[in-house]
């Protein structure tokens, strides 16, 4: 079990940006989409790290609407 402190890393003045999940403002995300260009041309698999305790056991199906845009969660990694 991981038993470390981790709020530092989903402090929006710092690594991550806030978020709404399933109609939820203020949930704390790092997001990335790697891959893509300045024209967000190419092959990105967009992704949202999120505390488990702000999510549902299974997000599937869930939005999740970040700056870059709204998204519906397809795969989730626990």
């Amino acid at each position: 079990m991981f038993t470390e402190n981790l709020a530092a890393f989903f402090d929006t003045d710092a690594f991550a940006e806030s978020a709404t999940y399933d109609g939820t403002p203020g949930v704390s995300v790092i997001y990335s989409a790697p891959g893509a260009d300045a024209f967000n041309i190419g092959a990105t698999a967009p992704e949202a790290m999120v505390a488990a305790a702000d999510v549902a056991a299974n997000p599937r199906g869930k939005t999740l609407v970040v700056a870059a845009g709204t998204f519906t969660i397809r795969e989730f990694t626990p």
